[in-house]
């Protein structure tokens, strides 16, 4: 068997029966060389992984990857937009949040000793994050929120926040299908709410799992109350990604910048 029909019926094993040319037509993959179909395979069935894109090596004079390193894929990168930006705006100040513009560079804003920004263009606009992947060689972003989510928000306008972005993250998939992926936000201080926006959001387009900070609140991941987001995640097939906030003895990291 060749290599390259030696990767191609790894791939249609991982797909569940999907055949690669089929694959592509849908989109689901990229023009696939053979040289790349075992890894797509081993991480479509190792991580259950929804959508891989596998770019060819003479794409890379056009700047999507590095013509001898494979296919860069970003999974930690983060998005501020504009319509989740404007709720913080108006509702943050009665919960506690300091907000202010600086000039030239974007928002920023304060929750306990977490200072966001100022969030410059590469983190809003979509556009220009594009530019930014092709000077980097990076074929696709998975992309979620960052510091300091939306646990501070209380129950209504937690729920609304997360739901805000994660339609956000749909729109931004739609701007740029191949390329730009969602990993959803969720009211996790909201057990209740988080389990239904778990089902609401994962119907959304582009979207690949769901972003948790590593504690929620005075909460740990650990805590049972929890449990039945994840058993719902689990359910779906998807994968959590974890991004530390609010560490502990938060004090002792200020100097090294590592204090989120």
């Amino acid at each position: 068997m060749s290599q390259a029909t030696e990767a191609s019926t790894l791939l249609e094993g991982a797909l569940g029966g999907l055949t690669v040319e089929d694959a592509m037509h849908a989109g689901v993959i990229s023009c696939p060389p053979a040289t790349t179909l075992r890894a797509a395979a081993r991480m479509l069935s190792t991580y259950r992984v929804h959508a891989v894109m596998v770019v060819p090596r003479h794409h890379a004079d056009a700047g999507h990857v590095a013509a001898d390193s494979g296919v860069a894929i970003d999974v930690h990168t983060h998005w501020f937009p504009q319509a989740f930006l404007d709720l913080i705006s108006k509702h943050g100040a009665e919960h506690g949040v300091e907000w202010k513009e600086v000039e030239g560079k974007g928002p920023q804003f304060k929750v306990g000793h977490l200072m966001t920004g100022p969030v410059g263009p590469n983190f809003m606009d979509l556009d220009a994050r594009l530019a930014m992947m092709d000077a980097q060689g990076v074929a696709a972003h998975a992309v979620s929120l960052s510091q300091p989510h939306v646990y501070w928000a209380g129950r209504t306008l937690g729920e609304k926040l997360a739901a805000v972005y994660n339609e956000e993250l749909a729109r931004m998939h739609e701007h740029a299908p191949q390329r730009l992926f969602g990993l959803a936000a969720l009211p996790m201080h909201e057990p209740d709410l988080a389990v239904k926006e778990v089902d609401r959001a994962a119907k959304l387009a582009g979207m690949r799992g769901f972003y948790l900070s590593t504690v929620v609140n005075d909460k740990e991941l650990s805590d049972p109350s929890f449990f039945p987001i994840y058993e719902r995640i689990e359910a779906l097939g998807l994968p959590i990604f974890l991004h530390p906030i609010f560490v502990i003895a938060a004090k002792r990291l200020e100097k090294f910048y590592l204090t989120n």
